[in-house]
């Protein structure tokens, strides 16, 4: 008796981590329009790519994490006396908490039942909020008469937050997903001036600040593994 009260109850505990514990995996592309606030004051902006793959373990219904790995570029675009572009390229591993905040489902009538039962969830929106970490990989500044390599005066490790919005929505056997996120570093970008700035000492103080949009598309670990069967 307890040997099978002991089965249950881990059969059980399956069906609950199956259904709960569900994890999706998926890759996206994006844009995005960066800048560097200097004195708590944002200079111009420059438009980049950001590109990664990504995992969605869903806890609930309502609560998921989503750890990233994504390639991020970043930086800003001003002109004083003549044009500068600085361009930050990073390797970034981002970690949210997704919340949803809507959630529409399909209805279906069971007739022999005489009810009601929802069906798979179509759409979801949700808020996400997290830290990341961003690795320099390649960064220099670019002006009208020369490109400069600044990978020895930027920090080799950038540390920011994001929060963001974003729609979930099944399209065939996986999920089409669209996000818009705003990101701030607390890491200053550089650790040196570049010899063209020797006494602009405010610009040892920049951070990144980074509105992106991207769109993706995730499937089911399940499914992944069956299409290699």
């Amino acid at each position: 008796m307890r040997t099978f009260i002991i089965f249950c109850c881990l059969l059980f505990a399956k069906d609950v981590y199956c259904q709960v514990f569900t994890t999706d995996i998926g890759a996206k592309v994006g844009l995005n329009i960066s800048t560097m606030s200097i004195n708590d004051r944002p200079y111009g902006r420059k438009i980049g790519l950001v590109a990664g793959i990504f995992s969605i373990i869903n806890i609930s219904d309502v609560i998921a994490i989503q750890p990233e790995l994504s390639f991020s570029m970043k930086g800003t675009a001003f002109k004083t006396t003549s044009d500068y572009v600085f361009s930050y390229n990073y390797i970034e591993i981002p970690i949210f908490l997704k919340f949803t905040v809507f959630d529409s489902r399909v209805l279906n009538f069971d007739a022999s039942a005489s009810n009601i039962l929802f069906e798979q969830s179509r759409t979801k929106i949700y808020v996400l909020l997290g830290p990341s970490v961003g690795f320099n990989v390649a960064s220099n500044l670019t002006t009208n008469i020369e490109k400069i390599n600044l990978n020895q005066q930027v920090q080799p490790i950038e540390v920011a937050a994001s929060v963001g919005l974003g729609m979930m929505r099944d399209i065939g056997e996986g999920k089409l997903i669209s996000e818009i996120r705003l990101s701030a570093s607390f890491s200053n970008n550089l650790n040196t001036l570049p010899s063209q700035f020797p006494n602009s000492t405010a610009l040892l103080q920049s951070k990144n600040i980074v509105f992106s949009t991207s769109i993706g598309y995730a499937l089911p670990v399940e499914k992944i593994f069956r299409n290699f069967k």
